[in-house]
């Protein structure tokens, strides 16, 4: 097995996101640290077609992690795993992330995996999801998976392409987010206040939102999760019922 280490390029701890990346802040013509790469059981592929920094733009102030696709005539597995990123505090975590690959009608696979055990020992991550070519296309398109069976442990990320002569894959914008243990019983909703994405404690069957000048603005039905980015910033009052039929109601504060 050959392992290279690539790294931490963009390390945040804050208030309901406990790790983000966006990798624009790290260097390209350095090798960075803490992430790592790795290549599959068989050894297959190369070096040059496994993960690595990919700019987006001509100044390469716009960074995104890029693998290509591998002709080996072998099953190419190439792993992308993210430093340690500590949940132990933290309930209700979501992993967030931007994703597109450059062709149509492959038969490459995409897999999410998480292991609490081990960066390196592949044989200790566990698929939490996968993807086709169908689930996204040419242009970046938000992923967001529940992966609160994680809640307050410590896990590592994979992001695994298995292919032989199949797709790219572009991965921007990792994050984790959840909310803190000690706020589970002051909202229901989180992150609040928020910039535009709201998260569920748990799946609600009706959700009004409502200006504070009582105006109903938007309706909902059996969600867990709500995006408001198209409202103004300001307070609005949310109504609904749980699936017992109990009644909840709670402000949320919308921030631009």
């Amino acid at each position: 097995m050959k392992l290279i280490f690539t790294g931490l390029l963009f390390f945040s701890s804050f208030f309901y996101g406990q790790f983000s990346d966006n990798f624009n802040n790290h260097d390209l013509s350095k090798a960075p640290e803490e992430w790592a790469v790795l290549r599959g059981k068989n050894d297959a592929g190369d070096d040059f077609n496994n993960w690595q920094l990919e700019s987006l733009n001509k100044d390469g102030s716009d960074k995104c992690f890029f693998v290509r696709y591998e002709n080996s005539g072998e099953l190419n597995e190439d792993w992308l795993i993210s430093p340690k990123i500590d949940l132990t505090g933290y309930e209700g975590n979501f992993l967030i992330f931007s994703q597109h690959n450059s062709f149509i009608g492959n038969s490459t696979k995409y897999e999410i995996k998480i292991s609490t055990d081990s960066q390196l020992d592949r044989d200790q991550f566990q698929t939490v999801a996968s993807y086709t070519d169908a689930s996204f296309g040419k242009n970046f398109s938000l992923k967001r998976i529940n992966i609160s069976k994680f809640d307050k442990k410590q896990i590592y990320i994979a992001f695994v392409k298995k292919d032989d002569d199949g797709n790219n894959w572009f991965i921007d914008n990792v994050s984790v987010k959840g909310k803190p243990v000690a706020e589970n019983s002051k909202s229901l909703f989180y992150p609040n206040p928020t910039s535009g994405e709201l998260n569920i404690e748990k799946t609600v069957t009706s959700l009004q939102i409502f200006s504070m000048d009582k105006r109903l603005l938007k309706t909902y039905s059996d969600v867990n999760f709500i995006d408001i980015s198209d409202l103004p910033a300001g307070v609005y009052l949310l109504k609904g019922t749980y699936e017992n039929k109990e009644v909840f109601e709670q402000k949320i504060v919308k921030e631009n």
